[in-house]
């Protein structure tokens, strides 16, 4: 099994960082696409294992959760009920501090399972005993 120097690993990272495509990241570093989405992959999930360790207990006195839209492979439209679980509209939310710009979560949703009630309960164990109130 082949691996990946760290350096390499590093120069992967800083391209996509800089917001350069997964395609333009294989072309400028030579490494294979789905190593580059493998790393990608790592780095989300060992970020995801810091953050959700060290952002507990805030104290923010405002928090903003804002929603993107986008779809995956298709629009919602077009989606036969064969593909409704892997195709189709997908919401993004992103919970940030309105203050100091922080973001403390985002959880990704496919259009057949979109609900509040996961981000209240996110929004609500990061702020402890604090009370949680969602405007929508």
């Amino acid at each position: 099994m082949n691996i990946l120097p760290t350096e390499k690993k590093i120069l992967v990272l800083n391209s996509l960082v800089e917001g350069n495509s997964i395609r333009s990241t294989v072309r400028m570093t030579g490494v294979n696409k789905k190593t580059v989405m493998r790393i990608l992959v790592e780095v989300g999930e060992l970020a995801r294992e810091v953050l959700d360790s060290h952002i507990v207990n805030l104290q923010s006195r405002y928090v903003e959760v804002d929603e993107i839209w986008s779809f995956v492979g298709k629009k919602q439209k077009l989606v036969t009920r064969e593909e409704n679980a892997q195709y189709g509209d997908q919401y993004v939310f992103v919970a940030m501090d309105a203050e100091t710009k922080l973001v403390l979560f985002q959880i990704s949703f496919l259009v057949f399972c979109v609900s509040t009630i996961p981000i209240a309960e996110k929004v609500a164990d990061s702020f402890g005993d604090f009370l949680v109130r969602l405007v929508v």
